[in-house]
């Protein structure tokens, strides 16, 4: 299942509740598109009712594309909209992404509201963001708060549904020009800004003026620190330590502690700034929370037991998303899903893609991987790097990092890169 498909699958069944709660029922969605404009007195909602949270009101005239319609005496389309839905998302779930104005989605099913906060007054809407999308920000509700803190008004992806009673549409005749109009209104994201370079064959400086600097080729972004020899092997061991003392039924304070020097140790032996440390200094921190806890003295109370599995809970969580946050992933020199490049008459080219982006291209050297079984799959690999990136130019293109693969750990199972 392809990404738009993934998403109206997601878009039905999150219908498929709203509408059960509202206490109304889903007529069958045309397979046809079917296009409407808005009226006066036009609202995005939430969800299909009067009372749901209003996410903004429409120009009249806007094109309007109906995914589905709802039954009853106040029957409502669900719809996207040409230009775009602004909506509000918490901070805690954004990072910046490095392009000014876009931010990247760190949390999976992440809602949007159409008021910054979560009361019951602002419903989130059908859709939700999910790990890996980018959204262009659009305001920040109080920017003298961290960006952790703080509710982010964005520009909502453009195959986000808001409903819109139907009653205050009408419908559009030619079904062609509003597609058009739909598209030619559809936003793109910002992208970073690339100086320009001089022109080709150059220009001449004016007589008697001493010539014009020439402008510099782009540089190259800094490359991620690479581990010291033997680190890898460090964070392994530390990792059976851990390992092991999870298994023991109630594992003292002084296993913990020694779990901890173990991944500080690697920590230091990798270097400061690599992906090894970062996992390993992660890792260390859990280990010293779990000496607090077993240091815990007296027997606990129901309260106390509910409490140590909560931050139990809260660790992991922590865990998985500070690697769900990096491409390397700590343990690998690349990671991300395989995709394949195919052009009549040359050979297949592959590439790891990330957060919907092309980040590195892979070779098995000595035959050893047919890549062709990982396509749709989410590896990490460990390999040798056979090619610097380099940027693009004025001349030539960009071109991305080669590495040839050694070996392969499959992370997920067959799906289409974000």
């Amino acid at each position: 299942m392809n990404t738009t498909d993934l998403r109206a699958a997601r878009r039905l069944a999150a219908a498929a509740r709203n509408l059960t709660l509202a206490g109304l029922c889903l007529a069958a969605p045309s397979l046809a598109q079917q296009w409407v404009e808005a009226g006066d007195g036009a609202v995005a909602r939430s969800f299909p009712d009067r009372n749901a949270s209003a996410v903004a009101e429409l120009e009249p005239g806007t094109v309007l594309q109906v995914i589905e319609t709802s039954e009853g005496t106040r029957p409502f389309h669900r719809c996207t909209v040409a230009g775009g839905i602004q909506a509000w998302v918490h901070g805690r779930y954004l990072a910046e992404s490095g392009v000014p104005g876009v931010l990247a989605v760190t949390g999976d099913r992440l809602n949007m509201r159409p008021q910054p906060s979560s009361t019951p007054r602002s419903m989130p809407l059908p859709d939700r963001l999910d790990l890996g999308d980018r959204v262009e920000l659009v305001a920040r509700a109080d920017a003298s708060l961290p960006l952790g803190e703080d509710w982010c008004r964005i520009w909502a992806p453009a195959d986000t549904t808001v409903w819109i009673e139907a009653s205050t549409t009408a419908a559009v005749e030619d079904g062609s020009a509003a597609a058009s109009a739909f598209k030619a209104a559809t936003r793109t994201l910002p992208r970073a800004a690339r100086k320009p370079g001089p022109k080709a064959g150059g220009e001449k400086p004016a007589q008697g003026g001493a010539p014009e600097a020439a402008t510099p080729a782009p540089q190259a972004s800094k490359p991620t620190p690479a581990a010291r020899p033997g680190a890898r092997a460090a964070l392994g061991r530390a990792d059976q330590l851990f390992d092991a003392a999870k298994a023991q039924e109630a594992a003292d304070a002084a296993t913990w502690r020694a779990v901890a020097e173990a991944y500080t140790e690697a920590a230091g032996l990798a270097g400061e700034g690599t992906p090894i440390a970062a996992v390993a200094e992660l890792q260390a921190e859990r280990a010293r929370l779990r000496v607090e806890l077993v240091s815990l003295s007296g027997d606990l109370t129901e309260r106390d037991a509910q409490r140590r599995a909560r931050i139990e809970q809260l660790l992991d969580e922590r865990r998985q998303l500070e690697l769900s946050r990096s491409l390397h992933w700590g343990r690998f020199d690349g990671r991300g899903y395989v995709r394949a490049e195919r052009v009549p008459g040359e050979a297949t080219r592959w590439f790891l893609w990330w957060a919907g982006e092309r980040c590195a291209e892979i070779v098995s050297g000595d035959g050893r991987y047919d890549l062709a079984h990982f396509e749709g799959y989410q590896i990490g690999i460990v390999g040798s790097q056979r090619r610097a990136y380099t940027p693009p130019t004025l001349d030539t293109d960009e071109l991305l990092q080669l590495f040839d693969i050694r070996s392969i750990e499959v992370i997920a199972g067959a799906r289409t890169p974000r």
